[in-house]
């Protein structure tokens, strides 16, 4: 039924048309689209101007494909151009922005600065959720579960958190119950799986990258640097020369440290292996190696086959004990000695100081150190602080020693011994006594620094020094080396030391003499006995007397100063003794024939001549030697000829 009103109404199905055209009921139109060819089934235009500015809604039909059912809304724009805003296939498909929805709801940009999607809140139409033209998900909420992805069962497995509580995780990835396969996973271009995360959250990547994991610290400085392809390392450096690379500026501390928390009394620290078999290792297998800034290796821990040695370019071993007087510290390269009187403590070696043997040499650059303290981690100075109560002494090894030249020049093998004028300085051995070690150098000047530079500025001194073989011990020298001793005889140097003690007892030996202070006997047995003085008991006569006891006892004696043709008699003897000589009764010394008598008369007459008995082989007068002690030879048992006499009558 078609009604037509006065107002230009026109009604289809309807007697009453509220518009122009109003229909009521299914309305068909029909066109000629067909097997995609679209027909215009409706064109809107604006009144006046139906040529332009056309809205349409048209349409394609065919029973072949659902891609040829199509539906399109076209809208024209400013510049009378129809633009296609809207598709409808037949297979479902809808698409805004492309005429060709490949999936049930397709949006595709127009290339201009325009968002694909957009959806915004009632309460004040910013947009909550934004698809931007390049695909980009932007989410503009404040909620616990901005984004929850959950199983069938409500249980979420993926949520997104923007609250801005600090307690609130931004992403939750929870597994599903009984879950194995991965939580996350990430694909290559080519669909190769690169990275993802296990159902237990572990981090797995499967890639050859030198790049595997970056991170740097905001100025472009690498701070964790993973290369998968090089299977290296980075800390602190992306340049992965080693498999570990640590890199840092650490001013007052460790750079590194490993922990092992465990407290039980098998809890080890650090593992070092090398694959090569201990019998084939040599010293070309390093376990650690010690190196400066420069790349220069100064010492390692080297293999060798079933052991492991420590090498370094320093050459000796010191250990630390105390500075017995704080106002004498021993400097580098001086000889020190043990203070007997305080326990582990060293003074300077010195020929005042009661202990003669060298203990060792102030090290200036040990290879070893041992009893050094025990620090904290943070204590920066606890060496420095050590050092100003103990010195390190080096007991093996080769170290600088301080020299004199008091001695003669020292050459290489020479062994050195403490100087008798010069406290804690090394001369060269010339005689048997302690030794302190054996030059291996020749000598040299060495500047050596303070003790205390690391407290102050530093200073410096320089003393000539040989570097020496440590080696302790007493040193007798071969019976090949020759010493000039004190009184100018050469003698062997093994018994230099000898001679010297004989010296300070009261015996000295020399050039074809041996000198005795004092000389106490049973039996003194000799070819000749010269002396000044003859003394028996407490008498004592000289040369003069007793030649004068001898002329008046009429006695021929041998010797230049006794002529038996002399007419002047020398004058008698006086007794040094406080007894009479009269009195006395001398000791006379038998013979095999007769025992003389000593008659005492008033008058010093020889009554007989004795028979004198001339020696068999004389010997000429030698020079006057010291005094000798106060016992007379046996004459008994003496191979000189024996004076005998029947009377020797002496004057009172």
């Amino acid at each position: 039924m078609l009604n037509i009103q006065a107002s230009g109404n026109v009604g289809v199905g309807t007697a009453v048309p509220g518009a122009k055209l109003h229909i009521n009921g299914a309305t068909l139109l029909e066109n000629g689209g067909l097997n995609g060819s679209m027909g215009t089934d409706l064109i809107f235009s604006a009144s006046g101007v139906s040529s332009i500015y056309q809205h349409s809604i048209s349409s394609s039909h065919s029973a072949a494909s659902d891609s040829q059912n199509i539906m399109k809304f076209s809208v024209s724009n400013a510049a009378n151009t129809a633009v296609d805003v809207l598709t409808l296939l037949g297979s479902g498909n809808v698409g805004i922005g492309t005429t060709t929805p490949t999936a049930l709801f397709s949006l595709q940009g127009a290339g201009t600065a325009k968002d694909l999607l957009s959806i915004a809140s009632t309460t004040n139409g910013v947009p909550v959720l934004t698809i931007t033209q390049w695909g980009g998900l932007v989410q503009r909420i404040s909620s616990s579960s901005a984004v929850s992805i959950q199983m069938a069962s409500g249980t979420p497995v993926f949520e997104v958190d923007t609250t801005s509580s600090d307690v609130n995780a931004g992403i939750d990835i929870t597994a599903a119950t009984g879950q194995t396969s991965n939580l996350l996973n990430m694909y290559s271009s080519g669909g190769t799986y690169i990275s993802g995360f296990t159902a237990a959250g572990g981090l797995f990547m499967n890639m050859s990258s030198s790049t595997a994991i970056n991170v740097y610290d905001g100025s472009g400085n690498a701070a964790f640097i993973v290369s998968s392809s090089g299977k290296s390392l980075g800390v602190g450096t992306s340049t992965l020369t080693y498999a570990l690379n640590v890199d840092g500026s650490q001013a007052s501390t460790y750079i590194a440290r490993i922990n092992n928390s465990a407290t039980n009394n098998t809890a080890d620290g650090l593992l070092i292996s090398l694959g090569v078999a201990n019998a084939s290792r040599s010293t070309g297998n390093y376990f650690i190696g010690f190196a400066n800034g420069s790349e220069t290796v100064a010492g390692k821990i080297q293999g060798g086959a079933d052991a492991v040695a420590y090498t370094t370019s320093a050459a000796d071993l010191a250990e630390y004990f105390r500075i017995s007087d704080l106002n004498d510290k021993p400097k580098f390269g001086e000889i020190v000695v043990l203070d007997k009187s305080k326990e582990r403590s060293v003074v300077v070696a010195s020929a005042s100081v009661d202990q003669k043997e060298p203990l060792g040499v102030v090290s200036t650059n040990p290879g070893f150190v041992g009893n050094a303290p025990i620090c904290l981690i943070n204590d920066n100075n606890c060496d420095q602080n050590y050092a100003q109560y103990n010195v390190l002494v080096s007991l093996a090894g080769q170290v600088p020693v301080k020299i004199s030249l008091e001695n003669g020049p020292i050459a290489v093998g020479d062994y050195l011994t403490l100087s008798s004028t010069t406290p804690g300085v090394a001369v060269k051995m010339v005689e048997s006594g302690y030794i302190i070690g054996i030059a291996v150098t020749e000598a040299t000047t060495t500047v050596f620094h303070t003790l205390e530079s690391t407290f102050a500025s530093s200073t410096s001194y320089s003393n000539q020094t040989v570097t020496a073989f440590i080696k302790n011990g007493w040193r007798d020298m071969g019976a090949g080396s020759l010493v000039t001793n004190e009184s100018g005889v050469e003698i062997p140097g093994v018994f230099s030391s000898l001679f010297k003690f004989f010296k300070t007892i009261g015996l000295e030996v020399g050039q074809n003499f041996v000198k005795i202070t004092n000389l106490v006997t049973e039996k003194i047995m000799a070819q000749k006995v010269e002396t000044k003085e003859l003394c028996i008991e407490d008498i004592c006569v000289n040369k003069t007397q007793l030649q004068a006891l001898i002329l008046n006892a009429g006695i021929t004696a041998s010797g230049p100063s006794i002529s038996s043709g002399s007419t002047t008699s020398p004058t008698l003897p006086t007794a040094t003794s406080t007894t009479p000589i009269a009195s006395t009764t001398p000791e006379v010394i038998p013979t095999a024939t007769t025992t003389p008598e000593i008659i005492p008369t008033p008058e010093p007459t020889a009554t007989t001549t004795p028979e004198i008995v001339p020696p068999t082989e004389p010997t000429p007068p030698a020079p006057e030697p010291a005094p000798i002690g106060t016992s007379m030879p046996d004459t008994a048992v003496s191979p000189e000829p024996i004076v005998t006499a029947d009377t020797i009558p002496v004057t009172p």
